[in-house]
Formats: structure tokens, C-alpha cells, sequence
């Protein structure tokens, strides 16, 4: 937890048990299911049987859930996402995000923004769900400079 907040921006963890979080149907950011990286059963768990029930009481709830890393699950509130706050800020700024917009990612929960995007640029590392809803996919990795890579191919520089 204390990872996700230095890497991620993350907002410091609140843990609650169940009976907590049946109170909070409406007030909530996001809630976040993790497994330890370290044991490969945890993770199967986490992405199988954990998240087919959470997928059940997120249709009971209008809510989501989506994947950003491998070790955790997020349940969001409905309408809460990377495409829609990207297509917020795209109405703000006067942004076609079908013809103006390079949208780059990784993660199962970048793929409805990647589809949205004139133009969607999956990492070379990225999930299944990524590769699938991009336009592009990156022949090199995050950490191989794909995010670089994919900007300098797909905007016109004049100064570079």
C-alpha cells in the first residue's frame, strides 16, 4: 500500500472490514483489493475468484471493476475512469479526443480510453485488453522508453 502511494500518487490507504465499506455506497473514490506480489496463488485468487465476485455486486451497485497492476483490483464508482476524466478534460480544453487525442497505456483500465483516443498507443508490455483496444502496439517496453517512443512517432514536432 505504502508502494502504490510513493510510485502512484495513491492516496494513503483506509482499511476497512466489510461491514465498514457496506456503509459507504456513495462516498467512496475507490476501493482497492491487493494480493502480494510475491505469492503467485494470492495473485490467481485475487484475479479469479475475488474479482468474479466482485463483478457481481458491481452490477448491483452501477459500479466497475477494472485492473491497473497484476497484485490489485479496483472497484470503482460508475463513471469514474481514465476515459472519462480524460474526455472531461478534452471538453475543457476544447479537444476532439477523436481527432486530436494520443492516448498511451498499459493496464486493462487504460483500455476504454486507448479505444476513445484518435489515436490509442499500447506499451509493448502492455496487457491483453490494452494491445486489443489500441490502434498501435509499441514493439518496446515501459521501461525501454515506449511512452518517449510513441510520442515522438505520432506528434509532429517541428523543434526536434
Amino acid at each position: 500500500v505504502v508502494e502504490l502511494h510513493k510510485t502512484y500518487g495513491e492516496p494513503m490507504a483506509q482499511l476497512k472490514t466489510p461491514m465498514e465499506l457496506r456503509q459507504h455506497t456513495n462516498g467512496y473514490h475507490k476501493i482497492l483489493f491487493m494480493g502480494n506480489s510475491k505469492n503467485v496463488t494470492a495473485i490467481e485468487e485475487l484475479n479469479q475468484n475475488i474479482r468474479a465476485q466482485l463483478e457481481i455486486i458491481a452490477q448491483d451497485n452501477s459500479a466497475c471493476v477494472t485492473q491497473a497492476i497484476p497484485t490489485m483490483l479496483e472497484y470503482l464508482p460508475e463513471g469514474c475512469s481514465k476515459a472519462h476524466g480524460v474526455k472531461e478534460l478534452c471538453k475543457h480544453l476544447g479537444i476532439d479526443p477523436t481527432t486530436q487525442l494520443l492516448a498511451l497505456g498499459d493496464a486493462e483500465n487504460d483500455a476504454e480510453m486507448l479505444e476513445m483516443a484518435s489515436i490509442g498507443v499500447a506499451m509493448g508490455n502492455g496487457c491483453p485488453m490494452a494491445k486489443d483496444s489500441a490502434d498501435y502496439v509499441m514493439g518496446i517496453t515501459n521501461s525501454e522508453g515506449a511512452a518517449g517512443a510513441a510520442i515522438k512517432k505520432f506528434v509532429p514536432f517541428t523543434n526536434l
